[in-house]
């Protein structure tokens, strides 16, 4: 009867910053109950990157260190961010500004720069970096330069048209690949031909193996 009588007492004279301070108390232990799942989806995320596995391969990577299935898309995108993989959107916005702000879109040349520079920096492939800066462009009704569209079969896309030239002409050597660059490209391209040319080696080593 003491005991309960002592027990009254103390929820009687418990302040509201008593209260508080137990319910803060709370909520640190379960963020601390829950930092370590997320470091361990984390890893499981960066070892599967590592191992090349494809995105449904991190994804179910994550799961199985903990992530819930209905969350593990979200995750998955908010690590590629913090973890240095993709740019985030503001970093795409900031770069963006750099290299479009008081630039003349409409000279075909200059856009394509535009295109090259945004692909390298933001670390996008070349359509998407078009399309960044065509979003831009209509946000602040900046004119800029528009292709003609192309005739039914032909594809756009550098990247595409230099992987098409070499799956045709993978017995020419690398002089002939970097003159047809240098045919359509302004100079940007030219910095990662090194990539081109280990497509057209790769492209080479195929060939001769089937044809032995």
């Amino acid at each position: 009867m003491a005991r309960a009588k002592a027990k009254e007492a103390e929820v009687e004279n418990e302040t509201v910053e008593d209260s508080v301070d137990q319910e803060t108390e709370t909520e640190q232990a379960a963020e601390e109950a829950i930092d370590p799942i997320y470091e361990a989806i984390k890893t499981a995320f960066t070892q599967a990157v590592e191992s090349e596995l494809d995105e449904d391969g991190i994804k179910m990577a994550m799961i199985g260190a903990g992530a819930k299935f209905k969350n593990v898309a979200a995750l998955y995108n908010k690590l590629l961010v913090e973890l240095g993989f993709v740019k985030s959107k503001e970093e795409k916005a900031e770069i963006l500004s750099d290299v479009l702000e008081g630039t003349d879109l409409t000279d075909e040349t200059t856009f394509n720069d535009c295109v090259f520079q945004i692909m390298e920096r933001a670390e996008v492939t070349d359509k998407s970096a078009a399309a960044m800066l065509r979003q831009w462009a209509k946000k602040n009704e900046v004119e800029y330069f528009k292709p003609e569209k192309p005739t039914a079969g032909e594809r756009e896309g550098f990247t595409t048209k230099i992987f098409d030239w070499i799956k045709d002409n993978h017995e020419k050597s690398a002089d002939d690949l970097v003159a047809y660059i240098t045919s359509f490209d302004s100079g940007n391209l030219l910095k990662h031909k090194s990539r081109y040319v280990s497509a057209l080696n790769m492209a080479k080593a195929i060939a001769a193996k089937y044809q032995a």
